[in-house]
This record gives C-alpha cells, sequence and structure tokens, in this order.
C-alpha cells in the first residue's frame, strides 16, 4: 500500500514491454463473453487481471487499481489547457475465490463505469482525501 501522495522524479525513463498473442478462435470467443455480458475487451482482461490477483495472492479479497482515462469528456472549451488530459481513474474491486468469472466481469464493468463518472476529480486529491484516511494499513 503506498504511503505517500507523490510519485518520485525520474531520473530515467525506460519501460519493460511484455507481449502475450491470442489465436483468433480465442479473440472470437473473447468478443462472445463480453457481448453476452455487456462489456469491453478492456473490462474483460480488467476482470482477468482481478482472476489472477486472486489465484495468485493470499487474502486479496479487495483490490484497487488505477486506470487512466482520456479525459475526452471534459468540457475543453472551459478549461484554459492544451494538451492530453489523463487522469487516473481508482477501480476498486472486492471478491473471492469462489466467484465466477461472469461476477468479476460484471463487478469491473460496474466499478469502472462509477469512477470513470467521476473522473474529473484528480488523483492526487482522490489519495489524499478519500484512499489514504480511510486506510487502516497506512
Amino acid at each position: 500500500m503506498a504511503k505517500v501522495d507523490d510519485r518520485p522524479t525520474l531520473k530515467a525513463y525506460e519501460n519493460i514491454r511484455a507481449t502475450c498473442k491470442i489465436s483468433a478462435g480465442t479473440k472470437i470467443q473473447i468478443l462472445k463473453v463480453c457481448r453476452l455480458h455487456g462489456a469491453t475487451t478492456f473490462l474483460f482482461y480488467l476482470a482477468a487481471l482481478r482472476a489472477l490477483l486472486l489465484r495468485y495472492t493470499v487474502g486479496s479479497k479487495d483490490v484497487t487499481m488505477a486506470v487512466a482515462e482520456s479525459g475526452r469528456s471534459h468540457d475543453v472549451e472551459e478549461m484554459d489547457v492544451i494538451g492530453p488530459l489523463y487522469n487516473l481513474v481508482l477501480v476498486r474491486l472486492f471478491s473471492h475465490t469462489s466467484m465466477r468469472f461472469e461476477d468479476l466481469l460484471r463487478a469491473a464493468r460496474n466499478k469502472s463505469y462509477a469512477g470513470l463518472a467521476n473522473s474529473k476529480l484528480p488523483y492526487p486529491v482522490l489519495v489524499k482525501e478519500y484512499v489514504l484516511p480511510s486506510c487502516s494499513l497506512c
């Protein structure tokens, strides 16, 4: 759990890239599941990541993930800025090991849309005023 609300200044900008290719048949199956449950492929992969964390971590019933939001819903004409308006939106998912994937997908969809509906709140304010005061581990 993060105990600071500022990110350290980077001295080097580098990325690590991991790739994974899926077959055309798997892609079709993923799209069918998404259509059936009214979800996007992004939400499918978010739920899959949650399922992976459930399997490989001990006692991780409550996980919060940060999702980048593009800021396209903001009224840019009222803002005095130039450039991208990315913001991090927190998606908090409660789950347990006996949950079905469909339930994880539904929770990911509902929580993501709820977070995106409130995406105008800046991430540092969210962490400082809403997450850290209620965190019993911090």
